[in-house]
């Protein structure tokens, strides 16, 4: 029997990248997304043209609704879950004194509260079926730097890695792996959505990141392959940081790259 991958957010970004990449690992593809369906329907399409099955799933995790109608469907056609990568979030900033309730609730009830449903709904099936699987749950590098307007998003990503390290400990009996990947600047967009804007910002933020460059949803896809696999399996409760360095310059030294 091949292996299943849950992937969130699969429209667009880092979710389109990941879905890719594992399917080129041999996974099949279930996909959520909330608004991108047309970029949904292009990975599903890209993947079985690879010869694995990609099924799409209309899903707002910031409903406890839709998790549930979710997970519901998805039991009932499949039965069964490998991987379940936490990818779908939203960014919306503000500064502090000036955030609002709902820009708040938007942030966190995607971003950490749908992301915790969601790693539970899909740990319960995982028991249930005695399947010995991994959860990846896509954090952010703004979980330890301060980036301006962040202080509800950095702190929703904060607790997504801390819950994963709390949920390793609890799942590691059933043999379930709990890993977090907290990309920094990744280029979300591409072809014609490069506009000169987006190019000149990923030109100056990306010269002061110490590799110069942002990431790219493929990469985070091959980590998740990777973390997913075999070869990772002594890996639970970690948090990987992929963002080219952003974090390791300190204040006098920043202005040299």
């Amino acid at each position: 029997m091949g292996k299943l991958a849950i992937v969130t957010g699969t429209g667009r970004g880092i979710g389109y990248g990941i879905a890719i990449r594992m399917a080129g690992a041999g996974y099949d593809i279930v996909g959520t997304y909330r608004s991108s369906a047309a970029g949904a329907g292009e990975v599903q399409e890209k993947i079985r043209a690879m010869g694995r099955k990609c099924d799409l799933y209309p899903c707002d995790i910031s409903k406890m609704g839709d998790i549930e109608s979710f997970w519901k469907s998805f039991g009932e056609e499949h039965g069964r879950v490998d991987v379940l990568i936490n990818n779908a979030g939203v960014t919306r900033g503000a500064p502090f004194l000036e955030m609002t309730e709902e820009i708040w609730d938007t942030v966190n009830l995607t971003d950490w509260k749908g992301t915790y449903f969601m790693a539970q709904h899909g740990a319960r099936l995982m028991v249930k079926a005695g399947v010995k699987g991994v959860i990846i749950n896509i954090s952010s590098n703004h979980m330890t730097g301060c980036w301006p307007n962040s202080t509800a998003y950095s702190g929703a990503k904060a607790a997504v890695s801390k819950f994963g390290t709390n949920a390793a400990m609890e799942l590691a009996k059933y043999g379930i792996r709990v890993v977090t990947i907290a990309p920094g600047y990744t280029i979300n967009r591409s072809g014609g959505e490069m506009t000169p804007e987006i190019k000149e910002r990923m030109a100056t933020t990306g010269s002061k990141i110490p590799i110069h460059r942002f990431g790219t949803p493929d990469e985070v896809g091959g980590a998740c392959v990777f973390l997913a696999g075999d070869d990772a399996g002594y890996i639970t409760g970690a948090t990987l940081f992929m963002d080219g360095g952003a974090l390791l310059p300190n204040l006098p030294s920043f202005r040299e790259w």
